[in-house]
């Protein structure tokens, strides 16, 4: 995997190969000749433990937000149960208004249950 900052780019390793490091004095300037080259496993223990919370960090970070941003996603499927905001220029059929929102399922309550009817009168009682 490749992490690129502002003034270094770092290249990690997938396997057993090594990890190559260059410098530059700008963003806008190509990497120079300071190459280092890294090329045993205690050299990489070393490097990731100069900066252990760096690391750690990373994957601690994703984890959250992926938590978060998936919850969200849930509970804005199922609540608000009613409309909440105002209702200028609001279609009752699409879960969002100009300044307001309700659950997507809540919203398409009528089409889910006409369609599980459908469902039901047309393949298991036939």
């Amino acid at each position: 995997s490749i992490l690129s900052f502002r003034s270094k780019i770092v290249i990690l390793p997938l396997n057993r190969t090594t990890i190559v490091r260059r410098q530059c004095s700008s963003s806008n300037v190509k990497p120079s000749s300071k190459t280092k080259k890294i090329s045993t496993l205690q050299d990489i223990w070393n490097e990731l433990r100069k900066r252990p919370l760096q690391y750690a960090t990373i994957p601690a970070v994703a984890a959250f937000l992926g938590l978060y941003t998936n919850y969200a996603g849930v509970k804005m499927l199922f609540y608000p149960i009613e409309y909440t905001g105002t209702h200028w220029f609001r279609d009752p059929t699409v879960p969002y208004g100009i300044l307001g929102w309700q659950g997507v399922v809540p919203c398409k309550t009528e089409k889910m249950a006409s369609r599980l009817v459908h469902i039901v009168t047309e393949r298991l009682l036939t």
